[in-house]
């Protein structure tokens, strides 16, 4: 899906946890252009995500019955989360995001 199509419309993310069963949320927010990169953006949580192109292939539309489960969204796409490596953290993309306990 083109961004520009996306435009104006509001974004639902699954997070789910890999690290713990069940353990899955939802967040609403908007995709914008961020110093060049397409980035979905949570203004209540003050944290974006960058997508690529492939990501943004995979937004979806909302079905009319997953409405008030996915807040009204328009749109929504899927992420898993986890741990951080013991390794080195470099190569990962910083997203703001603080996974709650």
């Amino acid at each position: 899906m083109k961004f520009e199509e996306l435009s104006g419309k509001s974004i639902a993310i699954i997070v789910q946890n890999v690290d713990r069963e069940n353990d899955v949320h939802v967040y609403l927010g908007s995709l914008q252009l961020y110093n060049g990169e397409h980035c979905f953006r949570n203004d209540e949580k003050d944290w974006r995500v960058s997508l690529d192109s492939e990501q943004l292939d995979r937004l979806k539309p909302v079905v009319e019955e997953l409405k008030e489960t996915l807040l009204n969204a328009d749109y929504y796409f899927h992420m898993t989360i986890q741990s951080l490596p013991d390794t080195s953290t470099e190569n990962l993309i910083k997203t703001n995001i603080i996974w709650h306990d």
